[in-house]
């Protein structure tokens, strides 16, 4: 992502300026005030996905307000979808309002003036926008008008799936534009099939769409899955209420299968846990048992087959690059998947959260 704006180079006195140039293009334009009379700290960064955009802020306390003055000046006619990771934030639109807090959704229309505000605490609000062109939606617009300024879970169902992918390109944005388009449709794609779902419009969704989102959410079902011996292809499409033979076509379209997927899922846990100092103290054996290979000798055969060296040979590697890396001190797992306290950090995409705050839809 690019950075658009970052409080900590800007002299305190130009940050108001500033901030009011650099939004206009990681979101639209609102008159801000900041609640802390002494520093305003925020910092914006921004990836074009094709005709879409993601956007990450993070703020300390503030008052925002989109009035209708500024709507006539200048409206992207987009819908905004926020994941809030961090913090607390109010908004109100269209005679809604709602509190949201780690883990919520929330959708804005550019079209309608907005008053918001983001809470005090103990550091700075963090949140990721998604914009996507009204244009680009096939739901009716006097139905998501519905949902505006409604706090909506993001940590399970489509919204997690949606937040888990928004999470995962904040954190490695393509560079390429044409892939930057794919996925921004894929974004797309989640963003009206969670819409979809909270109206009860599935219906409404194109086919390729929703067959798009379905491809995410067998994948997201695997990596819940992955220790379970049960886990098959039939499993997946039982699970999913579909035929085999559609779930081989979805598969056969990212050329793979269902089998080689579960089985490569299944061999990147099991090599990022022989790399974690943590858990050197389990056998090779058990590292594979516990990601759903219970017999060894076709777990090696796969490892070996995957990478290039056994199970144990690449354990082994690790340790020797950690003894070089760190003679001495606390070990640092290579698999790590936390971030600083209180954020909202789905692992994967699809992604897990935590359980979404009590006030929000599912």
């Amino acid at each position: 992502m690019e950075t658009l704006y970052d409080s900590d180079r800007m002299p305190e006195t130009d940050w108001s300026g500033a901030w009011r140039e650099v939004a206009v293009q990681g979101t639209v334009t609102v008159q801000m005030r900041s609640l802390d009379p002494d520093r305003f700290e925020a910092d914006l960064s921004a990836v074009q996905l094709g005709d879409c955009q993601l956007a990450a802020m993070n703020y300390s306390p503030l008052a925002m307000r989109r009035t209708p003055r500024l709507v006539r000046q200048s409206d992207p006619e987009q819908y905004q979808v926020l994941f809030v990771r961090r913090g607390r934030s109010g908004f109100e639109q269209a005679g809604r309002s709602g509190l949201l807090g780690p883990g919520d959704l929330v959708v804005h229309d550019s079209a309608r003036p907005f008053e918001g505000f983001v809470g005090p605490g103990p550091s700075r609000t963090q949140c990721l926008m998604f914009q996507v062109p009204k244009r680009l939606l096939h739901l009716p617009h006097q139905e998501i008008t519905s949902l505006l300024a409604t706090p909506l879970a993001g940590t399970r169902g489509t919204g997690l799936l949606l937040s888990g992918f928004m999470t995962a390109l904040s954190r490695d944005s393509p560079d390429d534009t044409g892939q930057a388009a794919r996925l921004g449709r894929v974004l797309t794609d989640l963003t009206e099939t969670f819409l979809a779902h909270h109206l009860d419009r599935l219906a409404a969704v194109p086919g390729d769409s929703r067959e798009r989102v379905l491809y995410l959410q067998i994948l997201s079902f695997v990596d819940d899955h992955l220790p379970a011996e049960w886990l098959d292809p039939r499993a997946l499409a039982d699970a999913h209420r579909i035929s085999l033979r559609t779930l081989y076509r979805i598969f056969r379209k990212h050329d793979t299968t269902p089998a080689a997927h579960i089985r490569h899922r299944r061999l990147e846990r099991c090599r990022l846990d022989l790399a974690d100092p943590r858990l050197w103290q389990l056998t090779v054996h058990a590292v594979a048992a516990r990601w759903g290979f219970p017999r060894p000798p076709e777990f090696t055969r796969a490892f070996r087959t995957a990478y290039g060296l056994t199970p144990g040979e690449w354990r082994e590697r690790a340790r020797d690059r950690e003894r070089h890396a760190r003679p001495t001190g606390r070990h640092a797992s290579p698999s790590n998947r936390t971030d600083d306290g209180g954020t909202v950090v789905p692992e994967r995409t699809p992604a897990v959260g935590p359980e979404r705050a009590s006030r929000s839809r599912d």
